[in-house]
């Protein structure tokens, strides 16, 4: 199976987790960051002081309890993140039978869609997956690659991040700002970014910088 990639927004979104054990707990984490609106989480063994002294948001809501379908009413993502194979397989197949989409932690492929493996070095978000064929090996890619985008990529990105609101209120138009953005990305600019970034001395990346950016925005650019 290929799964499709996909980057959500969560912020309106309503969603539920089904058990609040190890992977719940994690599952719950991920989405606050990501500001989700209104979250139920359910679990029938966890007591509610337990649950509370880990999470305080507004936005979540803990029921000590067992599933029911009606849960599935109003929802945009569903976790079944339980010990029990039996009530995780019914959440998927109910989640199914509404075209809702489920993940399933311990068969994924009762559910419609999987959790990359993510690294998240702001303003960057990287997504990796496997297709479930080894999470071990998606693991270790993940290192690799952290170690590979801090060596230049985040830095770039948190400078071109800074120098889009500038370029913008510069009123150049999109056609010059994508143009410029297209040489701010190009190899030539993107190793000599990244050796400025091991060495310390920016002179040469801030005089190719120059050269495509209006002179109006060359004093900012020494921020």
């Amino acid at each position: 199976m290929r799964y499709y990639p996909l980057f959500l927004d969560l912020t309106q979104a309503r969603c539920l987790v089904i058990g609040a054990g190890q992977v719940g707990r994690r599952k719950i984490a991920t989405l606050l960051e990501c500001g989700v609106d209104d979250l139920l989480v359910i679990d029938p063994f966890v007591a509610p002081s337990v649950f509370s002294a880990n999470f305080e948001s507004p936005h979540v809501r803990f029921e000590q309890r067992t599933f029911s379908e009606g849960d599935l009413d109003g929802k945009t993502l569903i976790f079944a993140c339980t010990s029990s194979r039996e009530v995780n397989k019914t959440v998927a197949a109910a989640c199914r039978a509404r075209n809702l989409p489920c993940n399933s932690i311990d068969a994924p492929r009762e559910g419609t869609f999987i959790i990359p493996s993510c690294i998240e070095k702001a303003p960057l978000t990287v997504a990796l997956s496997t297709g479930g064929a080894s999470p071990a090996l998606a693991r270790v890619m993940r290192q690799d690659l952290e170690t590979w985008l801090g060596e230049g990529y985040v830095p770039q990105a948190r400078f071109l991040e800074k120098l889009r609101p500038l370029l913008r209120g510069a009123g150049l138009g999109s056609e010059n700002n994508a143009r410029i953005f297209r040489e701010l990305s190009a190899p030539e600019f993107r190793s000599a970014f990244h050796t400025a970034v091991k060495t310390g001395e920016y002179a040469d990346v801030l005089r190719m910088i120059q050269a495509v950016v209006p002179p109006a925005l060359h004093t900012s650019l020494k921020e």
